[in-house]
């Protein structure tokens, strides 16, 4: 019989560490699975940023499949609970593969440095945030599907996916994207309104998902950060923004809470009318 294959990340804290060892023997005993390193299913033990860290380090395989356990406060990456019942059920469903998977856009993004066209491409899940190296007021020319949107100044722009919208950005005041779309938010990061910016969210359909930023004015140095990771561009002559042609699969598991249950726990199950 040919083996199923897992591999498991944690988020470095002891009670994700006990978690973890859990989940492997309960993985081991069905005699169904073996660890690998190159493995179809891939487990996140931890919070919403352990669940990142493993889509980065597996390099968003379209071929893999990717599944959080929740140690700490629900994560709306993270499927499945973390008592002994969860876990025991969680392994009794991957092992009957009573589960649906659920196909996610991410972001990838190519920062252009010089004008002789070197380039760093880079992919997040979540968010690309585009702001001044040092923290100014960053200018920013804006384009969108091939079509002049802006002349931006403020603090930045954050441009998420579907995903990745229950994130940074809702801190920002964005809208929440149930993720089965596919499509990238930009929101703007403390516009100034005396330079005429949009102030609100805008969505953009994954068919005209192309945002080109172009640093101008006293804005010459670039501080891209995605998934909460810094990546310094200094004398970037534009950052390209648009949505991965791959998805990465996501599985649902039968218990699993759906997306406007999550919303409800995060952000309205304590903020009732008395």
């Amino acid at each position: 019989m040919i083996k199923k294959t897992f591999k498991l990340f944690d988020n470095g804290n002891e009670t994700s560490k006990t978690v973890r060892e859990k989940v492997r023997q309960l993985l081991l005993s069905t005699r169904k699975f073996a660890e690998n390193k190159n493995a179809e299913f891939n487990v996140a033990i931890g919070g919403d940023g352990c669940f990142l860290h493993m889509v980065r380090a597996c390099k968003f395989n379209p071929d893999y499949k990717f599944v959080g356990i929740h140690t700490g406060t629900l994560g709306f990456l993270q499927e499945v609970g973390s008592t002994d019942e969860a876990l025991e059920q969680f392994v009794t469903d991957l092992a009957k593969e009573n589960f649906r998977e659920s196909h996610a856009s991410y972001i990838t993004s190519k920062i252009a440095r010089t004008a002789r066209g070197r380039h760093k491409s880079v992919n997040f899940l979540n968010e690309i945030i585009v702001e001044d190296i040092n923290h100014k007021t960053a200018f920013l020319n804006i384009e969108v599907d091939g079509t002049h949107l802006q002349h931006f100044a403020g603090r930045g722009m954050l441009i998420c996916s579907a995903i990745g919208s229950t994130a940074q950005n809702v801190n920002e005041r964005g809208a929440v994207i149930p993720a089965r779309y596919h499509a990238l938010q930009m929101t703007p990061l403390t516009p100034l309104t005396a330079h005429a910016n949009f102030v609100a969210p805008l969505i953009i359909p994954d068919t005209e998902a192309n945002i080109v930023i172009t640093p101008e004015h006293r804005t010459t140095d670039l501080l891209i950060t995605g998934d909460g990771v810094e990546h310094r561009a200094p004398s970037a002559s534009k950052v390209l923004v648009t949505l991965a042609p791959k998805k990465i699969s996501r599985l649902k598991m039968p218990n699993s809470p759906n997306a406007y249950e999550k919303i409800n726990d995060k952000f309205l199950s304590n903020k009732r009318c008395k």
